[in-house]
């Protein structure tokens, strides 16, 4: 009985349930039944119906899994976006710096060494970061003022230095500010938003931060195209970080007011 039951709703394998069975092969069973065959058009529009119903929740899963947008409604976050693509314009600054170091006549050589104490003091300066942050407890907020302002006054500093000495001493405040702002980022992050967000936003500050390497390099090389002037291209980019320090007064506002997860 039961069998004769399954046969005339159309399933062909009585070790199934109709619900476990193939929605579509049901289906064409029972057209079958009716008398009506089903046509390749018929399925195919079936198919595309089912997809068109299922798409919705199918996008609103994925973009869940991939990227939760309400982090977006943090507006500590998003003043951190803006801070970390105006902090970007740092690294044109590592273009033009050994061409302005031979417009001074400087040597080949110290030139070479001008990059070479970029490169050393960025590294000790990550090292410091932490330091001043997991053991001096130094507020998070501060530190990152602390970055962008003095990067800003370094880069403002450049375009006065004529010696070897200024320039390598500008170049290690530039150094070290735009060093602390690669070691804060992932700390910022969990303090604004939470240790288990880190997966999910640190991509998207990345992102904001590799349209300012893109974007700040051709602004530079338009700006000395037209005015033929290193000086020019170190006062905009001063600039840029200025109003990045000017913004980061808002996350030390934030983390006074007890805004932040963790603290």
């Amino acid at each position: 009985m039961s069998e004769n039951r399954r046969a005339s709703e159309g399933v062909t394998n009585p070790a199934f349930t109709p619900d476990d069975e193939n929605t579509e092969n049901v289906s064409s069973h029972r057209y079958s039944i009716d008398g009506i065959e089903p046509t390749p058009e018929t399925l195919q529009m079936r198919r595309l119906s089912v997809f068109a119903e299922e798409m919705p929740n199918n996008l609103t899963n994925l973009r869940s899994r991939y990227c939760d947008t309400t982090i977006f409604r943090n507006k500590n976050f998003g003043l951190l976006l803006a801070i970390y693509l105006l902090w970007a314009v740092g690294d044109s600054l590592l273009i033009y710096l050994p061409a302005y170091a031979e417009s001074l006549e400087l040597s080949r050589e110290e030139g070479a060494m001008i990059m070479s104490i970029y490169g050393i003091v960025s590294t000790l300066s990550q090292i410091l970061a932490g330091f001043l942050a997991d053991v001096v407890h130094i507020p998070i907020s501060y530190l990152l003022f602390s970055a962008v302002f003095g990067m800003s006054l370094s880069i403002l500093a450049i375009p006065f230095c004529q010696t070897f000495t200024t320039l390598a001493l500008s170049t290690t405040g530039y150094a070290t500010g735009y060093s602390f702002g690669i070691a804060l980022r992932i700390v910022l992050i969990a303090a604004i938003l939470g240790i288990d967000k880190i997966s999910e936003t640190y991509s998207i500050v990345s992102i904001f931060i590799g349209i300012g390497y893109i974007v700040y390099p051709i602004v530079s090389g338009h700006l000395y195209d037209f005015t033929r002037s290193f000086p020019v291209i170190f006062y905009v980019d001063s600039a840029i970080a200025f109003l990045g320090a000017i913004l980061s007064c808002g996350i030390i506002y934030a983390q006074k007011k007890g805004k932040f997860i963790n603290k």
